[in-house]
């Protein structure tokens, strides 16, 4: 019962923290492509690369801890 339930948490915690990393990854500069004219491409700052490191340790950190408590 135990393992169902921090499975059930950790899938969760997977889709929240999907959700906050489309967010993240949105935030930039809209530019051209250089290899696909007809398509546009986002350029980050370092401070959104910086987040989106942040964000990535944050989760598997949050990770391991159900895995602990559970």
């Amino acid at each position: 019962m135990v393992p169902l339930f921090s499975i059930a948490i950790i899938v969760t915690w997977l889709v929240g923290w999907g959700v906050t990393l489309v967010y993240i990854g949105s935030v930039g500069d809209l530019g051209p492509n250089p290899d696909f004219p007809f398509l546009s491409m986002i350029k980050w700052s370092d401070e959104t690369k910086y987040s989106l490191t942040y964000s990535f340790f944050g989760f598997l950190w949050m990770n391991a801890f159900i895995i602990g408590v559970g």
